[in-house]
This record gives C-alpha cells, structure tokens and sequence, in this order.
C-alpha cells in the first residue's frame, strides 16, 4: 500500500472514533438548555364538565335526594288517583241518592216554583193557620190533609180560589208520582199476563187523572166551575177504576196507598169548588 493511501485511512479512522466519543456528550448536554414550562391554566380557563348542570338520568341507580324514583312517583300517582276516585265517588251519591237530591232541589229553588209537600199522616198541622183558610179546608171531607196541603203553597194568599187552585196543582203532582209507580210496577220481572192488563188498565186511566187536572187548572182562567167539577169526579172514577180491577182478580193492589190519598186530595178540591161564586 502507498503510503499516502495509508494516511487517508488513519484519518478516516480517527474522525469516526472522534464521532463516537462526541454523541453522549451532545446528548448528556441537552438537558441542561430545556424549553421554559408552560405556565399552568388560570381558574379562569379550568375546562367544566356540562355533566353537571343537567339533573341525572332516571337509569342513575343513585339519584339526588331532590329527585323522586320511580317506585315514589307511581306511590304518589296511584295515592291520587285514589282520592280523585273517592271524591268522584262522592260526587256520583250526592247525584243518584234520591233524598240527597231532594235537598239539593230544595235548597236552590224557590218555594214559589218548587213547593215542598208533606201529605202523608204523619204531616204536622200548621199551628196557628190563616182562619180563612181554615174555615175553607174545615168544608171539606179530610180537613186535616187540606190544610197539610195548601198552607205551605199559598205564600199568605187566601181565599176560595187560592186555596182551590193550590190544591188542584198538588193534586195533578201527586198523580204523577202515582203514575210513575205503575209504570214501575208494570217493568217488574215476573208478572202475570192478567196482571200486566191490569197494570196497562191503570196506567191508562192516570194518564187521563193527569190531563184532566191540568184541564182543571187551565179552567181557572174562564172561572168555568163546571168543567172544573167534572174533570175532578172523573178523577175519582178513573183511580176506583183501577182500584176495582185489583179486585176482580182477588189480588192485592200494589196502588192501594196512592189511590185513597189521590181519591181524598181530590174530594178536598171538588168540595172547594162548590164554595166557589
């Protein structure tokens, strides 16, 4: 070998050990210059979770003590549904019980529209009445259901008119309530073909006892006594009428009560008609 092609080998050489040497050096060095730390983040730019301004979910297994499970909320819904059906309950008696809506009908009308009457025996008497009307109710054959009748309907009027007029127009109400219970009768489970005829027979007849008091009371207006009489004793005819197919049969009325009260309340009126001018 040349010795000039020695010389660049030996030079080759050292340069290479001299980069070993070097690179621990650069890199043990390195540390002693770090970049300055970032300066940490103000409350100001502290990163908030939006997690926590929304109420948790109802999967929480733990939810707030605000809050009410599932299990309170259907408690709290079944307690009041359970007082809304009480309450319904309550209201629908107050409308079906037939005394409570007689009070309830009583309290808001008027006497004047709605009298209240008590015919039955045992009605009071009117402990110091009118003596006019007294003296009028004392002409006819049940005194004592005339004035039980009329004094609670006259509102201070007196007179044979007044008095005759008031006691049609309960008597017309009565009737009604009379025909109703036939009407009732007849719808009862079980009853004998004779027996329905009978019924019909009845029923037939207190639909006229009703329009022939109504034709009384239209009479009114003409002061016609005649007709007012016959209408009222073909009252009395219709209701025997009945009475007497109940005894053909030998079977019990179930009308018996209504028709001797109906049968005496109109007595009263034919008696007071006969007082009239």
């Amino acid at each position: 070998m040349e010795p000039h092609n020695y010389l660049s080998l030996l030079f080759i050489l050292l340069c290479l050990v001299i980069s070993i040497n070097a690179a621990p050096n650069v890199h043990a060095a390195a540390p002693s210059n770090p970049e300055p730390p970032q300066p940490s983040p103000s409350s100001s730019e502290q990163t908030f979770s939006y997690a926590q301004f929304f109420p948790a979910s109802s999967s929480d297994p733990n939810p707030s003590n605000g809050g009410e499970s599932a299990a309170q909320q259907k408690e709290s819904s079944d307690g009041l549904s359970s007082k809304l059906h009480s309450v319904g309950a309550a209201e629908q008696k107050q409308v079906t019980d037939p005394l409570l809506l007689t009070q309830q009908l009583n309290s808001v009308t008027s006497p004047q529209t709605k009298p209240t009457l008590e015919l039955s025996s045992t009605a009071k008497l009117p402990a110091n009445p009118n003596p006019e009307v007294k003296k009028i109710c004392d002409s006819t054959d049940y005194p004592a259901l005339c004035l039980t009748t009329v004094i609670p309907l006259l509102h201070g009027k007196t007179g044979v008119e007044s008095v005759l007029e008031v006691s049609v127009k309960a008597s017309d109400e009565f009737a009604k309530s009379a025909l109703a219970l036939v009407k009732k009768e007849q719808k009862k489970p079980g009853v004998s073909p004779k027996m329905l005829a009978t019924l019909k027979d009845c029923k037939d007849g207190y639909d006229t006892a009703v329009e022939n008091f109504e034709k009384t009371i239209n009479a009114f207006a003409s002061h016609d006594v005649g007709t007012m009489r016959s209408m009222l004793s073909a009252v009395i005819t219709f209701v025997g009428d009945c009475e007497d197919g109940f005894a053909e049969m030998q079977e019990s009325s179930p009308l018996s009560t209504s028709a001797k009260q109906l049968t005496s309340m109109t007595s009263n009126c034919l008696a007071i008609s006969s007082l009239m001018n």
